[in-house]
């Protein structure tokens, strides 16, 4: 379906078909932390990524795939993350040091390949994010509420987050700033979810894509679809 771009209206839900894909938006409240703890942000409002307030799946030693160098056919600044079957990864930054969190954890990605060494990932220094299911009922979240780490918005040069078929459920919380949520197509025929109107594609899924839930964070967003 189509629509003319929207504000986001408080404690409303816009629920459709989007390019294929299901898709629910949310209105969230203000971002805070539980404990003070950086690496777990919350908002006063949830709506519909409720795994944000529950314990998360235990990742995997080998999920988490950092290229610091080239490694054909990954680019230099690749991330291949593969979400273990049935599980829920939640990608997040980190709120003090922009360190990539998978599941709140900071040292998780192994560079170069299964046997690496783990390190912290700098999402500075993330160039692309290409994630893959296991074959189960996989969900992603992406949770911005610590700033953006698409690599499309925040890289000079990057392909953004790409997500395959396997992948069945996408949630995604904005940032506390202006986003322009859109969903569309590229001129290949691809899927995308932008959010800075700047590099249509910041996500691109491979198929019809995952059912999507949108949790507009604080403020004025906009979202077009």
């Amino acid at each position: 379906m189509n629509r003319t771009p929207k504000k986001k209206q408080n404690g409303r839900w816009l629920v459709g078909a989007i390019a294929g894909a299901s898709l629910a938006l949310g209105c969230g409240g203000p971002q805070s932390f539980e404990g003070g703890s950086p690496l777990e942000p919350r908002s006063a409002d949830n709506d519909g990524i409720t795994e944000l307030t529950q314990p998360l799946d235990a990742v995997g030693a080998n999920d988490c795939i950092f290229y610091s160098v080239a490694a054909a056919p990954a680019i230099k600044g690749q991330v291949d993350l593969t979400i273990g079957s049935g599980k829920t990864y939640v990608l997040s930054k980190h709120a003090l040091n922009g360190n990539l969190l998978v599941n709140n954890l900071e040292i998780v990605c192994k560079y170069g390949s299964s046997t690496g060494t783990a390190a912290a990932v700098k999402t500075a220094d993330i160039k692309a994010i290409n994630v893959v299911g296991a074959g189960g009922a996989e969900t992603l979240i992406l949770d911005f509420a610590n700033g953006s780490f698409s690599p499309a918005s925040t890289a000079t040069t990057g392909s953004g987050i790409a997500i395959d078929g396997a992948v069945e459920t996408l949630k995604v919380r904005t940032t506390s700033a202006a986003d322009k949520v859109a969903f569309g197509r590229d001129s290949g025929g691809v899927r995308y979810v932008d959010f800075d109107g700047k590099a249509p594609g910041d996500i691109k899924y491979t198929g019809n894509g995952p059912a999507t839930t949108v949790n507009l964070g604080g403020g004025a967003d906009t979202f077009d679809a």
